[in-house]
Formats: C-alpha cells, sequence, structure tokens
C-alpha cells in the first residue's frame, strides 16, 4: 500500500502520513486531538508534505529545512510500511 499525507487544519494543525483518510483520521484522534464532524481532511503531495514540514520550526529552534524534511517523511512512511 502507497502512504499517503493527510493535513489537518483544526482543531490542530498536523501532518499524518496514513494509508487512507480514515486511518489518519484516527490516527489524528489518537496522537493529537478529538475532531467533531464536518472537519476538512485534505490529502496532499509528498512535495507539499516535505514543504510543510521543512517551515516548521524543530526542538533547536531553527527551521527544518527541505533535506531534513525529506528525511523524516521517508523515515515515518517507512516505518509505516514495516509496522
Amino acid at each position: 500500500m502507497e502512504t499517503k499525507y493527510f493535513l489537518f487544519k483544526e482543531p490542530y494543525k498536523a501532518l499524518i502520513l496514513a494509508y487512507s483518510t480514515a486511518d489518519a483520521i484516527v490516527e489524528y484522534v489518537n496522537s493529537v486531538a478529538d475532531i467533531e464532524d464536518g472537519v476538512e481532511v485534505i490529502e496532499i503531495g509528498k512535495v507539499r508534505a516535505i514543504r510543510l514540514l521543512s517551515d516548521s520550526i524543530g526542538e533547536d529552534g531553527e527551521k527544518t529545512g527541505l533535506k531534513r524534511a525529506k528525511e523524516q517523511l521517508d523515515e515515518m512512511s517507512d516505518f509505516l510500511e514495516i509496522s
């Protein structure tokens, strides 16, 4: 199965990797917060996912950057495939 990228904007912004929208919603609820009916879940491409993640601020206070964002998404995708 192919990993897909899902963007949640409410109630908290999150990028979730999953195989389907239903799986993404379950992961969001388990990892982030409960959601109400009608919350928009947007499937995005890998390039957009990398760009969104690259702009995030890491624990060191610095932007993640394109290279590290790609590495992180590849690692999460690999983990999803073996679990």
